[in-house]
């Protein structure tokens, strides 16, 4: 099991389950408390990311392509995309996707709209490796890391900082850190977080970043905004509170390779497991008491 995601209003959770003969990925479904689990996808070829786009609508990427799944009814593609992951706006006008991160892949950050009104443009120079966007919350910026090409070998290995454009075709990217990974937009849209040596918040319109005790890989916000979660290098939990900068691990769930926030920020979502051929796990985990559920377990 992998990628789980909660609805928005709290009433489903979604997760991805792999088939061994063929090697595919389904969707499953469930209440929050994972009863009334159920299949609503067939076979995905190469699915790697899935997110709600509304209570009754998942928006997941596969093989370099975005589709739509409404529930009850067959997925329609969106686009393809360079990259291979992508973000979407909190009012689900807009998806941004990038460079793929290969060493020589190079792309700019492609915006497309999900929603009357939005348009299409494309952020960053084509010859660099733009990657990792994250959408303000209302669609209007994006925030991605940037790697630097060799014009005399190709490579695109040199990292180039964090940078920050708004999402409208010619606009002009402003550099925000001048290193850093794994950018990600806070929820009230002030802030920003990013990776690089330990985690840091710096606010969206620039300034001193604040250090973090933790947070070297990438994190997930809280929807309220006051906590980040990540796995760390040990693939075990960890959440910080922004206020206290206190850290609780959360390691009695094992080895995580997936989480989301519920959308009342009191709980996570988490897929566990070793290996790809390990038995996995679906767990809800509590932050505050260190309390965990085991919602689903492989077969």
């Amino acid at each position: 099991m992998s990628e789980p995601a909660w609805s928005p209003n709290g009433a489903r959770i979604a997760w991805e389950e792999r088939t061994q003969s063929p090697a595919k990925s389904v969707i499953w479904v469930s209440l929050a408390d994972g009863t009334d689990p159920h299949q609503v996808s067939q076979g995905i070829d190469a699915l790697g990311q899935l997110e709600w786009l509304t209570n009754r609508e998942l928006i997941y990427w596969a093989n370099y392509r975005v589709f739509r799944l409404r529930l009850g009814a067959k997925p329609s593609l969106v686009s393809s995309v360079h990259g291979g992951g992508f973000s979407v706006d909190a009012r689900g006008t807009r998806l941004a996707s990038g460079s793929s991160g290969c060493p020589t892949c190079v792309a700019p950050i492609d915006v497309i709209p999900l929603a009357a009104g939005a348009a299409r443009a494309e952020i960053g120079p084509a010859d660099a490796q733009n990657s990792n966007p994250s959408l303000a919350p209302d669609g209007r910026a994006v925030v991605f890391d940037r790697s630097v090409c060799s014009q005399a070998s190709g490579d695109c290995s040199a990292p180039a900082g964090i940078w920050t454009a708004p999402t409208s075709a010619g606009a002009t990217a402003t550099q925000l850190a001048r290193s850093g990974v794994c950018p990600a937009w806070s929820p009230h849209g002030s802030e920003i977080f990013y990776a690089d040596d330990t985690g840091y918040v710096v606010p969206a319109s620039g300034g001193a970043a604040q250090r973090l005790p933790i947070g070297s890989n990438c994190a997930t916000w809280s929807p309220d905004g006051r906590s980040l979660a990540t796995i760390g290098a040990d693939s075990r939990l960890a959440v910080v509170d922004l206020q206290t900068m206190k850290v609780r691990r959360l390691s009695a769930v094992g080895l995580v390779n997936g989480l989301a926030w519920s959308p009342d920020s009191r709980s996570l979502l988490v897929t566990t497991g070793g290996s790809l051929n390990a038995c996995t796990s679906l767990w809800t985990v509590d932050p505050a008491t260190r309390k965990s559920t085991q919602i689903r377990r492989c077969g």
